[in-house]
């Protein structure tokens, strides 16, 4: 979630150099972000050979699959044939992603669902329409920065909660940045409007409660009532695919909050 949330200042840093030259900026976020992303394998490896679980679990299954090479029985390990795993999954012992999200995962998957629904229905849309326009780029600036504090929180023992109650409402609550920040957009030339300390403090609160609340429903994700220990990695691409899903259904929300908006200025004419 950390990594997320650098990689958005990692990006804002290169828009800003290459703020006059779009296409040089192309150029260069494009091997950029392939040479991240090829990296990203060496630092799995590397990380992997050094998480203590992770080696210990390898080693196990080094030695079963070494038994079954060898016919060896030694081990006592019963390999499960195909129609053995069929029958378990027909007999509810081991649940579908469907079936997954619908018994125990939904309540967290909803909830991170619904926090990145909400950023983008207005970020960076609607707050790049605020005045005075030489604001937006620290507006921005701010808010991947306060989003990375608030995806780091967590890390602080009396920031944590495993109430999942305490979460999803922390996540309905953003739902009142929307009407605020379209208003800020639709009023945009009145003086309130563009006061400096109101939109920061926004944009701050904005951004800390974005990272903080999702990182949160993250981490409970796979850990929610009614998650066996072996669906715990299944629950957690499920809730992976949830917080893209909020992105890709903030983004298309997003175009109604500006109906009404007239391209010449923050109001159409009546």
């Amino acid at each position: 979630m950390v990594g997320q949330g650098i990689s958005g200042i990692l990006a804002g840093i290169v828009g800003f150099i290459f703020s006059k030259n779009l296409v040089a900026g192309l150029y260069v976020s494009f091997p950029l972000a392939t040479i991240v992303s090829a990296s990203g394998v060496f630092v799995y490896s590397c990380a992997l050979r050094r998480n203590d679980i992770a080696v210990d679990k390898l080693n196990e299954l080094s030695k079963q699959a070494a038994n079954i090479r060898h016919g060896s029985q030694a081990s006592g390990e019963i390999v499960p044939s195909v129609d053995d795993a069929r029958e378990l999954a027909s007999s509810g012992a081991v649940r579908s992603a469907s079936a997954l999200l619908r018994q125990a995962v939904w309540p967290q998957a909803l909830t991170v669902w619904f926090v990145f629904c909400v950023t983008f229905v207005v970020f960076p849309g609607v707050i790049a329409e605020w005045m005075p326009k030489e604001r937006i780029t620290m507006l921005v600036a701010m808010f991947q920065l306060m989003d990375v504090i608030g995806r780091s929180s967590p890390r602080i023992s009396w920031m944590q909660t495993k109430n999942g109650t305490i979460i999803s409402v922390m996540s309905m609550m953003r739902v009142g940045f929307i009407p605020v920040f379209m208003l800020l957009q639709r009023r945009s030339t009145e003086d309130w409007a563009q006061n400096a300390l109101l939109q920061y403090v926004l944009m701050a609160v904005f951004a800390f409660s974005n990272g903080y609340t999702s990182t949160l429903s993250m981490m409970l994700g796979a850990n929610q009532k009614g998650v066996r220990k072996e669906e715990q990695e299944a629950a957690g691409a499920i809730m992976s695919l949830l917080l893209v899903f909020g992105i890709f259904s903030g983004s298309l929300l997003a175009l109604p909050t500006q109906i009404g908006i007239d391209a010449s200025g923050p109001m159409c004419s009546s």
